[in-house]
């Protein structure tokens, strides 16, 4: 859902709360610093996340309150987004060509 809300150039704000055996086995298998694709993609937080304990009301509203209020902090993040769907090939030829073409390399090599 985040990469889509990143193609529609949509701010936002990331909150998960997982059950506790999702939680302690990820902790042991999962080491990433973001769970947000856009941030994964910039390595850093541009779209702020909020996890488990984190993931509290008061610290989803005031995290959203600025995108909502504040036009160059939103301005700032949709600029972040476009940079993150750019890394992604937004803008370059469809994915299905670049998939064919990928495909194609393997066979000839």
């Amino acid at each position: 859902m985040t990469t889509e809300l990143a193609l529609a150039r949509t701010p936002m704000v990331v909150g998960y709360k997982f059950g506790p055996l999702t939680h302690a086995l990820a902790k042991i298998f999962v080491h990433v610093k973001f769970v947000t694709v856009v941030n994964l993609i910039l390595d850093r937080e541009a779209v702020p996340e909020f996890l488990q304990l984190r993931c509290t009301p008061k610290a989803l509203a005031d995290a959203v309150l600025p995108l909502l209020t504040d036009k160059e902090a939103a301005a700032r993040q949709v600029a972040d987004l476009e940079e993150a769907t750019r890394l992604l090939g937004q803008g370059d030829e469809q994915p299905s060509l670049r998939a064919a073409r990928a495909i194609l390399d393997f066979v000839r090599r």
